[in-house]
């Protein structure tokens, strides 16, 4: 990519950017998918402990399904965080 192609793209990110503030919608802040992703393991991790306690068949069964769920949800934080980090420094 030439230069002049990366200060157009950059122009247009700032434009999008300053439409999303003044409608309101802010986008999470920097890195707050990281903070997120840390999050959803912590508690993905903490779900196994429950099952383990867990005395009725029904709740161990459920709480590894919370399990499975947490640990989706840290998989995407962690592939939307990797793409903001990604993201040229004019678009941030």
């Amino acid at each position: 990519m030439t230069y002049p192609d990366r200060l157009v793209l950059c122009a247009l990110a700032r434009i999008v950017l300053r439409l999303k503030q003044i409608s309101g919608f802010d986008g999470p802040q920097s890195g707050a998918m990281f903070q997120d992703a840390a999050r959803f393991r912590r508690e993905y991790k903490e779900c196994p402990r429950q099952a383990g306690i867990a005395t009725n068949p029904v709740s161990r069964a459920q709480w590894l399904s919370f399990a499975d769920e947490w640990l989706k949800q840290a998989q995407t934080a962690e592939t939307l965080a990797k793409r903001e980090a990604d993201l040229p420094t004019c678009w941030k």
